[in-house]
């Protein structure tokens, strides 16, 4: 529509799938004016997926025609919730994040082409907490392109909810530094006790364990060669770190394993 309502651009038909539960989408342009589409489409008798489409903004043409950027998979397919698609600065790439299943928080970064800068991987992980059900994720952008997200964690053996954020710092993707291969997951990071207090325990196929804040800040590193470690709850400058929750990120081989944790008094 232009702004007197009048119809510029017909409708364009996406897709011809019949949606057994729905579909969910999320729309963007870049600086041409061309909107791009990422939508949950949730065909009948086929596994759950995420997909993109662009359209031309003059003729409606699609520029790209339902890329798949994320499948389901047997047991732990993509839920019926809005997508994360949210512009960087520039607007000729974005940040796309979607949950998968009940305890997956997925990321990735695509270019105005469709084409991944960053391979799609599980953000966070909850698959350690089984009575987790994850819902209504959002996302945001600030000026230092650092995205943020949101969701609701409801544990359903009290029940009660948690608003939870989450940071992906523009740097730490590795974006400035790591190929447009992206980062592969390491196999899970695993962990003595969670909630925990005191010594905990991390086991996993990795050279180092960094300790995030909720706010994206580095607690402490921890460095081994036994694929075992151990943090005693302080901050690399020998504090007590507060109570609350923190991300283990293991490292190796330019992998990553990212593993939520809370800590208790």
């Amino acid at each position: 529509y232009d702004l007197d309502g009048n119809i510029t651009v017909d409708p364009v038909f996406l897709f011809d799938d019949d949606l057994s539960t729905g579909h969910f989408a999320s729309i963007q342009t870049d600086t041409a004016g061309d909107p791009y589409i990422l939508i949950h489409e949730s065909p009948e008798y086929q596994d759950p997926l995420c997909a993109l489409y662009k359209l031309d903004n003059v003729t409606g043409d699609k520029l790209i025609d339902g890329v798949i950027i994320a499948q389901g998979v047997p047991g732990c397919s993509i839920d019926n919730d809005i997508p994360v698609f949210e512009p960087m600065p520039g607007d000729t790439s974005f940040y796309a994040s979607w949950l998968r299943g009940t305890l997956f928080v997925d990321f990735c970064i695509i270019d105005q082409n469709g084409d991944f800068i960053e391979e799609p991987y599980v953000a966070y992980d909850y698959t350690d907490e089984q009575d987790q059900q994850l819902a209504y994720l959002r996302g945001a952008v600030n000026e230092e392109e650092d995205c943020f997200l949101t969701w609701s964690s409801v544990d359903m053996s009290i029940p009660g909810c948690w608003i939870v954020l989450g940071m992906l710092d523009y740097d730490w993707v590795g974006l400035e530094e790591e190929t447009s291969a992206g980062l592969q997951v390491l196999s899970p990071l695993r962990v003595s006790r969670n909630p925990f207090s005191g010594v905990v325990e991390f086991a996993g196929s990795g050279s180092e364990l960094n300790i995030f804040d909720v706010s994206g800040r580095k607690v402490t590193t921890l460095s081994s060669s036994e694929d075992h470690f151990l943090w005693n709850g302080l901050s690399s400058s020998g504090a007590e770190a507060p109570p609350g929750a923190y991300f283990a990120v293991l490292s190796g081989g330019g992998e990553r394993s990212v593993l939520r944790i809370v800590k208790l008094e």
